[in-house]
């Protein structure tokens, strides 16, 4: 996760209630202005009444617009994004420590028309989930004593458009509608590490004495039965389309206090990621042939349609099923105790378990004789298993107004992560860092245009896979995952 997972979404952050004796000494001198965590204070939106600053999620490294669940006017707002992290992995025959940056952003805008009933229409643009990697990690495997670069980009890129409508003082009513375009790009190693290969028939290789009459996947160990270290290099690149969407309900039993539900369904994949594939299996049929004298090496290959002239690289055209944006639901609550301060929380359950249970690739019109004729036919199926956890998350939140132009706020995230540190194998990943403080302001640059900086600190991480990874250098590997990230936004009014 570099500008960042994936981690991959739904997970939401925010901030902790800070050290209030400054801000309390300021409540009696500073002229009245109701404190909010954006530019104006709401008490409906999209997301639920509270819109925490830089509402969005640790794990994944994306936040959405910080303002616009709030805006009771006509707005603009803008944010940037910056992280930095460290991540290592160590097993057996790995040592990886990454530390790297990314940056990202996020828009929105809320347009108030003229009627009657107050209604807001939301429209933003965001990084949902997912994970960018900005370079591949060279891992150490037992068939790649040399190492090999590995790395896995996914992003799932929201457009939302809702609609907010507050038929009272007291209630609101907010939908929204999400077409989430969705990127893969996978550099990743095949056959054990708790994948699984069907292929359509390998059949048995015949002329060549082997112990057992093995059939060539067998021999070659492309569907391992037990921990064996991956061997086929896979290299895919895809696209595809999600949508889905968000209601929230609102309350305010009475002027100064909000308490807010939403609810997001599991994404609905309307087209699966599609793209192209490519396998080489060059380095597995190396490892299986060294186990032979010359003799025997070349009577195998002879038993091959072009007998290996051609290498052992494959097309594939590549159709991929999940995973999805998980469904989820939110409880939070703002409370102005004066107009210059707000406090403010929430709590948030995840589904991740269903949306990153696994993931099904489809390989078919395999462009290599050879390879064709040893799993049996042109199709490949790979089967992965990420098996994440749901979880449940916690955020609070303080922002105090100091000056009509300047208002402080702090908080604090908590949530345990969901990976599964089994399937991750030896690349190492920031997605395990997801408790967090932040602290931060906003100032009015003008009338109608406000900066707000907010700085995350995600605290450390650990992490441990078991002995059942199915590849035998990510077994016991331990995971550490540090996080700082720095948020910049830019609110004008219209």
């Amino acid at each position: 996760m570099h500008w960042v997972w994936r981690c991959l979404r739904g997970l939401r952050g925010s901030l902790t209630v800070a050290a209030l004796a400054a801000p309390a000494l300021l409540l009696l001198a500073a002229p009245s202005a109701r404190a909010s965590d954006g530019p104006a204070p709401a008490f409906f939106g999209a997301r639920g009444p509270v819109a925490l600053p830089a509402g969005g999620d640790p794990q994944t490294a994306y936040r959405m617009p910080s303002g616009v669940g709030w805006a009771l006017e006509n707005q603009i707002d803008l944010d940037l994004f910056f992280v930095y992290f460290a991540a290592t992995a160590r097993n057996s025959l790995n040592d990886v420590d990454k530390s790297g940056g990314g940056a990202g952003m996020s828009f929105g805008a809320v347009f108030v028309p003229d009627v009657d009933v107050p209604v807001r229409l939301h429209v933003g643009f965001y990084p949902d989930q997912g994970a960018l990697a900005p370079s591949r990690t060279r891992v150490r495997y037992t068939t790649f004593p040399d190492k090999v670069g590995l790395k896995v980009d996914s992003v799932f890129f929201a457009a939302a458009t809702s609609i907010v409508v507050a038929p009272t003082s007291w209630f609101s009513l907010g939908a929204s509608f999400h077409v989430i375009p969705t990127y893969s790009r996978q550099l990743l190693l095949l056959g054990g590490g708790g994948q699984r290969l069907e292929l359509a028939g390998s059949p048995q290789i015949n002329g060549v004495s082997l112990p057992g009459n093995p059939t060539y996947a067998d021999f070659l160990d492309l569907v391992p039965n037990d921990a064996t270290d991956p061997t086929l290099f896979y290299d895919s690149r895809a696209y595809g389309l999600h949508l889905s969407g968000l209601v929230s309900v609102t309350f305010a039993p009475v002027p100064d206090l909000a308490i807010g539900l939403a609810y997001r369904p599991r994404s609905l994949e309307v087209v699966p990621l599609t793209g192209e594939a490519k396998i080489d299996a060059g380095r597995t049929l190396d490892s299986a042939l060294s186990s032979l004298d010359p003799s025997l090496q070349a009577l195998f290959l002879a038993t091959l349609p072009n007998g290996g002239t051609r290498g052992f690289e494959a097309d594939y055209d590549l159709k991929q099923e999940g995973p999805y944006v998980p469904q989820s639901v939110r409880l939070s609550l703002a409370w102005w105790p004066t107009e210059r301060l707000l406090l403010a929380g929430e709590v948030a359950w995840t589904e991740w378990h269903r949306a990153f249970k696994g993931a099904k690739v489809t390989l078919t019109d395999g462009s290599n004789e050879d390879f064709n004729f040893v799993v049996g036919g042109d199709r490949v199926v790979v089967k992965a298993q990420t098996r994440w956890k749901n979880r449940w998350t916690a955020s609070t939140q303080v922002a105090f107004r100091v000056t009509p132009d300047l208002t402080l706020r702090a908080g604090a995230h908590w949530g345990v992560s969901p990976l599964n540190p089994d399937p991750v194998g030896s690349i190492g990943t920031p997605a395990f860092a997801c408790t967090s403080v932040m602290g931060g302001g906003g100032i009015q640059l003008t009338e109608d245009v406000q900066l707000n900086v907010l700085l995350e600190w995600v605290f450390r991480a650990r992490a441990r896979s078991g002995s059942n990874t199915g590849a035998v250098t990510t077994d016991h590997t331990r995971y550490t995952s540090d996080q700082v990230n720095l948020h910049l936004g830019l609110s004008v009014w219209f």
